[in-house]
């Protein structure tokens, strides 16, 4: 699975990918993400340990083919994860 442009990935998504959203190829070949996909994580192992990058969300489509997965991306929500965890 290869992390991929959100320019590249906007092609196929028609411009709806957003830049708190990344996408990666390879996922589930060749069915695609679908439900119970959903919340799922994109994480990378570096330095010894696992890193959460995204978690993916509902598709525009679903089961489609070589169809780019569009993941939320964590690091634009690590303050405000910081700060809820901070109340508990």
């Amino acid at each position: 699975m290869k992390v991929i442009s959100n320019q590249e990935c906007n092609v196929k998504h028609r411009g709806h990918v957003q830049e708190s959203e990344m996408c990666t190829e390879g996922l589930l070949v060749p069915t695609g993400a679908c439900e119970g996909d959903y919340g799922g994580p994109l994480a990378c192992y570096t330095h010894d340990c696992w890193v959460l990058e995204g978690l993916i969300i509902p598709n525009r489509v679903c089961a489609r083919p070589h169809w780019p997965a569009v993941f939320t991306r964590v690091s634009v929500f690590v303050d405000w994860i910081n700060k809820v965890m901070q109340l508990e």
